[in-house]
């Protein structure tokens, strides 16, 4: 019966081994945004006293974040061509501006919701270093590439995660430091990081904009990513609101002071 059952096992895991190989060979680089959604969810949950159903959903979360970035892992490992595909592709790059936003976005409810601000902190690093792994990568890609799209088949609302994560570390480090001000380099950084992602939202919008009204549109071109085009300004109104709410407490937010109120409140 042991031997019987050894050799039915190993089919077993085989077949196992098989699929989660070819969950991470098709793995679509933008699935951390359930990462994003969640974490959203359970901050609401929070603000709105339900604490046992943002507990609950801190716990999925991090199931849903770890498998990801094993899938991830295993992709970048076994399956490196597929990922410089996506890469080089318009459409499905943008979506590696997802784990950005997705790490940064688990460290905001980690540091609200479990009060975990020292992994939050840690989270916090692993996200600003992807940032600047994926913008460089993503717009070198893009640029470089030889056969480029139409502006109608290369631009969609998901260019826009660009600034979703960019201003998501703003909003993290706030979450991270509460009104306790960070060593300057790093205040300075949000600062930064706040431009940084106001710059690409108004660079993106334009060329969306202009593809929704010059461009003929079919139905199937009313794709989900265009939601994307109200909640990057929308993360970007909380990020220059994060920063209001430190003004006083964060000293390297002096001389921008007059700046930020005015611009939060365009967006």
């Amino acid at each position: 019966m042991i031997s019987l059952s050894a050799a039915q096992g190993g089919p077993i895991r085989a077949a196992s081994r098989g699929i989660i190989a070819s969950a991470a060979e098709t793995l679509f680089p933008g699935y951390f945004a359930l990462v994003m959604a969640t974490a959203a969810v359970s901050i609401a949950s929070f603000l709105l006293s339900h604490l046992l159903v943002a507990g609950i959903l801190v716990g999925l979360n991090w199931v849903f974040y770890l498998c990801l970035w094993t899938l991830t892992l295993i992709r970048l490992v076994r399956f490196p061509a597929r990922v410089l595909d996506d890469l080089f592709d318009h459409q499905r790059a943008p979506g590696f501006f997802t784990l950005v936003a997705g790490t940064c976005m688990i460290a905001t409810q980690t540091a609200l919701v479990a009060h975990g601000t020292t992994i939050a902190g840690a989270l916090w690093w692993l996200g600003l270093g992807l940032w600047f792994v994926i913008m460089y990568a993503f717009f070198t890609a893009v640029t470089i590439r030889q056969r480029k799209p139409t502006l109608a088949a290369g631009i969609n609302g998901a260019w826009l995660i660009a600034a979703v994560a960019t201003q998501s570390i703003v909003v993290s480090r706030g979450a991270v430091d509460g009104l306790s001000a960070p060593p300057p380099p790093i205040q300075f950084l949000c600062i930064a990081m706040f431009m940084i992602g106001s710059m690409l939202y108004l660079a993106i919008i334009p060329l969306i904009f202009y593809r929704l009204t010059f461009v003929r549109l079919a139905s199937r071109d009313f794709s989900p990513p265009y939601w994307i085009n109200m909640g990057a300004v929308a993360i970007t109104t909380l990020a220059g609101s994060t920063l209001m709410l430190r003004l006083g407490h964060w000293p390297v937010l002096g001389p921008v002071a007059p700046f930020l109120p005015g611009f939060t409140l365009f967006f």
